[in-house]
């Protein structure tokens, strides 16, 4: 696959980005490839949080993949219905959002956490952000599209997200208050979801603190 033209912009630390956008788009320019030139200079600088998921992708690419296949496992435990296979599915996307997260946040720092998390998360639940982070030149950071919307061919209904596709044609009417109120009681449960995944990663950091800390007093007593 044929890189695009400024590729190597997006190894480079935020602060020296915009420089060498431009220094870059200047050589495009005096070599007569305008078309490049112009690729590259509208380039924009990527948030710090954006820049450390790059780097992982870079990097470490296999972090990301274990994201994206987790996201597909679990995808196709929801649409078999398999419960053992849904709570194995629910773990492992867990480990890997944690893993890669982790790798990120050591790069850009806790400063940043929220947003890489949901990066991540982005990815387990949106094919086309699973694309946009393999690639490596996210300009910002994702937001998960639905926490139980993985990748695959699966459609959920707002009332069933055990189930994919459309309703079947002989289905009673649903009253549509009762849709709206279901719908609002499945957005919020969303939204609980998602901030009980922020709270495990502030958490985990937390924990990953006093650990260092605990280390540093224990080799000050030696």
């Amino acid at each position: 696959m044929d890189v695009p033209p400024g590729d190597e912009l997006f190894d480079l630390e935020p602060a020296a980005f915009v420089a060498a956008r431009d220094r870059l788009a200047e050589q495009f320019k005096a070599a007569g490839d305008a078309e490049a030139a112009a690729a590259v200079k509208a380039l924009r600088r990527p948030s710090v949080g954006a820049w450390a998921v790059n780097q992982v992708a870079r990097r470490q690419p296999e972090l990301v993949a274990g994201v994206v296949d987790a996201g597909r496992a679990l995808a196709a435990a929801l649409d078999a219905g398999d419960r053992d296979g849904l709570r194995g599915a629910t773990t492992a996307r867990r480990d890997a959002v944690r893993t890669a997260t982790r790798a990120a946040v050591e790069l850009a720092g806790d400063t940043h956490r929220d947003e890489i998390v949901a990066t991540f998360d982005a990815v387990v639940s949106d094919e086309g952000a699973a694309a946009e982070v393999t690639a490596g030149r996210l300009i910002r950071g994702l937001r998960p599209s639905a926490v139980f919307s993985p990748l695959g061919d699966v459609v959920l209904d707002p009332l069933d997200p055990h189930r994919g596709g459309d309703a079947p044609p002989s289905a009673p009417a649903v009253d549509p208050a009762a849709r709206a109120a279901a719908e609002a009681r499945f957005d919020a449960a969303e939204r609980a979801v998602h901030d009980a995944h922020r709270a495990v990663a502030d958490a985990e950091a937390e924990l990953d603190a006093a650990r260092a800390e605990l280390a540093r007093l224990h080799g000050e007593l030696r």
